[in-house]
């Protein structure tokens, strides 16, 4: 499907939506940013959440890039999410792996034995 449209207008409240997002995506990938580099407490689970946020923050921003809105009387187009979604992919399974560890942390507090 073809993502440049002839129509690209966005209106001064369109405008600061958008501003706010990338903001607060910036911001989030800064907090991952300093828990990875410059927080030395951190033990190796939360770099890597860091990590995942990082990769997270790369593909929402990179998305946001491409956020044109139209007119919506004429046209509103699909939402498309397959900017970078291999930082989306690589954060998720980042994810996974930690909520799979909390888990397996949570069952040996309970004295349940897995392995």
């Amino acid at each position: 499907m073809n993502n440049n449209y002839e129509f690209t207008y966005q209106s001064p409240q369109q405008k600061f939506v958008l501003f706010f997002a990338k903001a607060v995506v910036l911001v989030l990938l800064a907090d991952s940013l300093y828990t990875l580099g410059w927080q030395d407490a951190a033990v190796w689970y939360e770099k890597a959440r860091a990590i995942a946020g990082v990769f997270m923050a790369f593909w929402a921003y990179s998305t946001l890039l491409q956020v044109r809105t139209e007119i919506r009387e004429l046209f509103v187009p699909p939402a498309n999410f397959s900017h970078a979604k291999e930082f989306m992919f690589a954060a998720l399974f980042i994810y996974v792996c930690d909520m799979l560890r909390i888990c397996y942390n949570i069952l040996g507090l309970h004295g349940i034995r897995i392995f």
